[in-house]
């Protein structure tokens, strides 16, 4: 060849030497992608739970569902980065794409262009994301260490218990897939700066600019490792050149990423970003303890619906991590320092997940959108993977040693694979097949993530409170009324010539007077007015930050759009311009390349160069054909093994403790259904006393026994035998999940803590738990397993005298008295009713005494209701402690609580009645307040009446007679039936009106259990006539 590039013996044809080229340069591109795809491969057994139809149960798969869904639609009605998402937030719109960085959802979308669901697209972006983390780690590593160094560091990224635990539970598509460019952007950043090679710029930018358009948080920790690794490589071939372009692509990444980063960071103000970190969100909550750090794998009960993970770094991780320290430490030089470095960040990282580093953490405000401080251990396990790599250079080429090293990694592989088994176990949602807005706007309301955020922190400023009501999604692209609140227009007003596009609304309305009109939307800065084609200013609903329009009389053309601000414009441009620079930067150096050789002699020693254009250099730890064959079979082999033995018996790490209705190991099994929807399996419950004051801890364990299609509530109660309530814990969702996402196949612990009231009388005390509906109330009763009736009582708990009385500000106490009663009680004071009071009701009231020595008697407290003119209605007599507790046994200073229930007579009359209290033996009594009691109609003309019956219960109610609507009903119909009733006396019991309906062979085929007049005249309140 002469310098004119022509051969000696004769000219080819420019077509055939490009083609010559071309095929010489794919051939070594092919070869050298062979060994990072083949360790992407090795992420198969990771990728088995996510090769399904549903979703992983996480914290955050529904959140990146519904957002894929919304984004879909938003895509597919022509915006190509929607940054207000009109269908969120219950319907009302929200700035999503605004302050979270959209390319994580780009990706997913790619594969659901390809034809998968969105389901599926998601799945596949988290397999897509951990297949990148073991090829880009492979690449990091691969430049000094070597082929087998490179994949043992890839191994241990892709399997590191943290990076599985964010992918399968809590489904963190955008920060699994944020780490899986990570270690790309380091490669590209270290090669750029060894080689001072021009052609590196884009590849590092677009690497660098990846992280912040995925992930904020992660873009926050990877950039200090990006500078110290820039730095290192620096001091490693010292070229200011190298460094000059090194900054030039970090700039070039921040420009590609300022349209989304800029604004987000800019327009922070315009939300509630301070909801970002408090709260649930304030990381104070969220330290991790060493023993979570350092925990081996848990064995997992499958049959388990909700677990306790430890977030923690791995032992493989960890041990083969030192081991590479020590190899790295024995090579010397700078790779010593190096590693010594590498260790030393490791450690630091792990130190600020502590606790102890809580100051650091309030002197850096930036730190705290962290939120989690577990979220470094994905820095963590990545730079313990880089320091594992260094085992690379303890492998040897020569004789056995080159198969006992591919071996070594073989090895590893099979462990990491068995190590993580628990973290493969995991619960699937019940998904419809195609989720759509309402199920959105369901899950928005079901867990209170107004627009698919933890706590609403990209909501407006303007919105205090979100709406009662969703905003209506029928017909909502055509509507009027799904985008134009016709309740905030006047009578006699019109809508007409209505139309809707992405976040546009257009219409003509006309009115008699000056109106405002509200429009179904959040304002955000963006939204433009434009009434008669002339811009105007846009108004917000107070509270709720509705945008709403003022209109004079008469007719009017009404256009809302969202548009960009300057802001968002100018981040937009400045985002294109460095787009553009990077190709021109790229077009100028692949032009001017540099000889392959120049570049690959300035990659590193042990290098396995993937230089661009570059030769595949071979170096020490060269993985041969049949190091990865092993690799591979290992692979392979070990989803066999989990499909065929591991999946199917219990074994160290997995076992199943749900057998059908029955849970193995609980201490008290029960079997309580609850209205054929829920099933209490049992409960566990210590069996040491609890002091008042203190709380009864217990778990119960739950089963669904069907889907459910309602949101159910529970309460746990602790009750003496008359019903009284001493302690109580509610949870709006029955063990702190939706129940509408509960699944057959499961079982869900309740850690409960019922606080016993301060003051309790010492004593033996129920507890019972109840069901009920979220929306109407309505109590599910137990029908099976327990006794029957609206409860099932779960246990006993022993109530003990606490240590030292409680504070008078712990009672709760609302109308302090301190009246001496005797010489030996007190009254501090009592809880009264608050409010009317009825004929025939039984009212709780609650006095609060204290034994100034130990009383020689036991008292009985007596309560009086007496008219205006001190005449007694009523007297009722009851211990002042509880009948188990009576008032000798007290201690000199202890506080009581006594609860009570008073009967307001039937012929009470209306108006205000003086209540009283004294004690047995004489005492004094003390004036408690009044009671206003409100006047109940009573009837003593007999009504006319369709049958007469005359049947007397007892000696004090007849049931007079009765009206039927109806002698036939279908199936499915409501009979309707009045029944006359009349009271021969005052009646002190209160009873309840069996109503059945009998088939032929009196076999009960409907009934109606209730107080009379639905609960509002129980037979307490009835009067003689």
């Amino acid at each position: 060849m002469h310098p004119g590039g022509q051969s000696v013996t004769g000219l080819r044809p420019a077509g055939v030497l490009f083609a010559g080229k071309m095929h010489g340069w794919l051939s070594k591109a092919a070869r050298a992608l062979v060994a990072p795809l083949a360790v992407g491969a090795l992420y198969v057994v990771a990728a088995l739970p996510l090769l399904h139809s549903s979703l992983t149960v996480s914290d955050d798969g529904l959140v990146h569902l519904y957002r894929l869904l919304e984004f879909d639609r938003c895509l597919n009605q022509g915006s190509l980065l929607p940054r207000w998402m009109p269908d969120l937030a219950q319907g009302y719109g929200f700035p999503l794409l605004n302050f979270h960085p959209p390319l994580a959802y780009y990706v997913a979308e790619v594969w659901h262009l390809l034809g998968f669901n969105l389901v599926q697209a998601l799945n596949l972006t988290l397999i897509l994301s951990g297949m990148l983390a073991g090829i880009s780690m492979y690449l990091l590593v691969c430049d000094w260490a070597g082929q087998k160094g490179a994949v043992l560091a890839g191994l241990l990224y892709m399997y590191a218990p943290f990076a599985l635990y964010s992918t399968y539970f809590r489904g963190g598509v955008a920060e699994v897939l944020a780490w899986g460019l990570a270690p790309f952007a380091l490669w590209a950043f270290r090669r750029l700066v060894l080689t001072g090679d021009v052609r590196w710029v884009p590849l590092a930018a677009i690497a660098f600019a990846a992280i912040p358009l995925t992930h904020f948080l992660a873009a926050l920790m990877l950039t200090p490792l990006l500078l110290v690794a820039v730095v290192s490589a620096w001091m490693d071939q010292p070229s200011w050149r190298g460094l000059a372009l090194a900054a030039m692509a970090g700039g070039l990444a921040l420009g590609c990423s300022a349209f989304s980063a800029l604004p987000a960071l800019l327009e922070k103000g315009s939300v509630h970003m301070e909801w970002a970190t408090s709260g649930y969100l304030d990381f104070r909550q969220h330290f991790p303890s060493w023993r979570w750090l350092l925990s081996g794998p848990v064995p997992v009960d499958i049959s388990l619906a909700s677990r306790s993970i430890p977030l923690s770094i791995g032992w493989i991780q960890l041990g083969m991590a030192v081991l590479g320290l020590v190899a790295l430490i024995r090579s010397g030089g700078c790779r010593r320092v190096w590693g010594i470095g590498v260790a030393l960040i490791s450690a630091l990282l792990v130190l600020l997940t502590q606790k102890v580093t809580l100051p650091v953490w309030e002197a850096v405000s930036v730190v705290q959108f962290l939120q989690f401080p577990w979220r470094l251990l994905y820095p963590v396990g990545l730079l313990l993977a880089v320091l594992a790599g260094g085992v690379g250079s303890l492998f040897s080429e020569r004789g056995k040693w080159r198969c006992a090293s591919a071996a070594l990694v073989g090895l590893v592989a099979l462990a990491l694979f068995y190590y993580n088994t628990p973290l493969f176990e995991v619960r699937r949602y019940r998904l419809p097949s195609q989720p759509g807005l309402a199920d959105l706007q369901q899950y928005e309301r079901s867990v209170g993530a107004w627009g698919l955020t933890t706590r609403g922190e990209y909501l407006p400023k303007q919105v205090q409170e979100m709406p009662p009501e969703p905003r209506p999604l029928a017909n909502s692209a055509e509507a009027p009324g799904a985008w134009v609140d016709i309740r905030s227009l006047p009578r006699g007003s019109t809508i007409s010539n209505f139309s809707y596009r992405l976040n546009h609304i257009e219409f003509d309305v006309s009115g008699d007077v000056a109106f405002r009109a509200t429009v179904n939307q959040f304002y955000f800065p963006g939204w433009r007015a434009y009434v008669d084609y002339k811009p105007v200013h846009v108004g917000t609903l107070p509270v709720y930050g509705l945008m709403a329009i003022d209109l004079a009389p008469g007719g009017h053309h009404v256009e809302l759009r969202f548009e960009d601000t300057p802001l968002r414009k100018a981040c937009t441009v400045a985002s294109v311009a460095s787009l553009l620079t990077l190709v021109g930067v790229g077009a100028f150096a692949w032009r001017r390349r540099r000889p392959a050789a120049a570049i690959a002699a300035r990659a590193g020693e042990g290098r396995a160069s993937l230089a661009i254009g570059g030769d595949y250099a071979p170096a020490r730890g060269v993985m041969a054909g049949s190091g990865w064959l092993l690799l591979l079979t290992v692979a392979a082999g070990f989803v066999v093994l989990k499909a065929t033995f591991l999946d199917r018996h219990d074994h160290w790490l997995r076992y199943q403790r749900l057998d059908g209705d029955r849970l193995k190991g609980v201490e008290h099994p029960i079997g309580a259904d609850f209205g054929d929807e829920l099933m209490l399996l049992g409960y566990d419950l210590p069996p040491r006393a609890v002091a008042a004051g203190e709380a009864a801890k217990l778990t119960l364990y739950w089963k669904a026994l069907r889907p459910m299609l309602v949101e159910y509530s529970s309460s746990l109660q602790l009750v003496d035998n008359q019903g009284h309530l001493w302690g109580q814990q509610d949870r709006w969702n029955v063990a702190d999940f939706p129940t509408t996402r509960w699944t057959t196949d499961s079982y869900r612990p309740d850690d409960c803590r019922v606080p016993v009231l301060p003051g309790t009388p010492p004593g033996e005390y129920l507890l019972r738990a109840h069901v009920y509906e979220q929306n109407s109330g309505h109590v599910l009763p137990v029908v099976s397993g327990a006794q029957p009736g609206p409860w099932a009582i779960v246990g006993k708990v022993q109530v003990t005298r606490p240590a030292e009385p409680p504070a008078l500000e712990a009672l709760g106490m609302l109308k302090p008295l301190t009246a001496k009663v005797n010489g030996d009680l007190e009254l501090l004071g009592c809880n009264l009713p608050q409010g009317p009071v009825r004929p025939g009701q039984r009212v709780g009231l609650t006095l609060f005494w204290r034994a100034l020595r130990q009383p020689g008697a036991d008292y009985q407290a007596l309560l009086l209701l007496k008219d205006v003119e001190g005449k007694v209605l009523r007297q009722e007599a009851w211990p002042v402690a509880s009948a188990s507790y009576p008032t000798s046994a007290c201690e000199a200073g202890e506080v009581i609580r006594g609860q009570y229930d008073l009967l307001i007579p039937a012929e009470a009359p209306a108006g205000a009645n003086m209540l009283q209290v004294t004690l047995s033996g004489g005492a004094e009594a003390v004036t408690l307040g009044e009671l206003e009691v409100v006047a109940v109609p009573h009837r003593m003309d007999v009504p006319e009446m369709q049958a007469r019956v005359g049947a007397t219960f007892g000696d004090a109610i007849t049931l007079l007679g009765y009206d039927l609507d109806r002698r036939e009903a279908g199936r499915g119909e409501a009979i309707h039936l009045t029944l006359y009733w009349q009271a021969r006396r005052s009646i002190e019991q209160e009873y309840s009106v069996f109503t059945h309906l009998l088939d032929g062979t009196n076999h009960i085929s409907a009934q109606q259990d209730s107080v009379p007049v639905r609960g509002a005249r129980p037979t307490t309140s009835w009067v003689e006539g």
